[in-house]
């Protein structure tokens, strides 16, 4: 019996050390980091949508990680000048939250969105996506065009020198 009693007194003890620091008072610090907000809020997407509308990211050149990332650290500098926005974040997760809207957006998960925020704010995250996702959308069909084009253009050249070459060695022969 004196066995089983000395078993269970260390796990009163780790219990006792438990339930107290669970309900603790806070220190200063732990305080300052639980304010800290590190989270999207309604407003934040708002405020993100508004700055990559003006920035155009999609627009950068093409094929260039540095091209994009520079729109997103301009979008980093604004949305952190507004002093409602989310502490600091960078542009590499500006950029990961505004490919999630986007991607929501596309894939009409909007009834889950609608939770968060008044409804204000969402109607008009709603119209800046897709004033966002028509614009990236008529970039991408004019890149598509431009590069048929291109293809068209090449293909036409290769075309015309190869008719040059049969013609030439059709030449060749009749001379021969």
């Amino acid at each position: 019996m004196t066995d089983s009693s000395e078993g269970s007194l260390p796990s009163k003890t780790v219990l006792e050390v438990d339930e107290s620091s669970a309900f603790s008072t806070p220190t200063k610090q732990q305080g300052e980091a639980q304010q800290a907000r590190k989270n999207f809020t309604a407003g934040d997407d708002l405020i993100l949508l508004r700055a990559a509308n003006t920035v155009k990211p999609w627009e950068a050149p093409y094929g260039t990680a540095n091209g994009v990332m520079k729109c997103f650290d301009q979008i980093a500098r604004v949305c952190s000048d507004t002093p409602t926005f989310v502490k600091e974040k960078p542009g590499t997760s500006l950029r990961t939250r505004f490919d999630k809207l986007v991607k929501q957006f596309r894939e009409a998960e909007r009834a889950s969105r609608r939770a968060s925020g008044t409804s204000e704010e969402y109607e008009e995250r709603d119209v800046l996506l897709q004033d966002i996702v028509q614009r990236m959308d008529g970039w991408k069909s004019l890149r598509e065009e431009e590069k048929q084009y291109e293809r068209a253009k090449r293909d036409g050249i290769e075309a015309s020198g190869a008719l040059m070459r049969r013609l030439a060695m059709g030449e060749l022969e009749d001379e021969l």
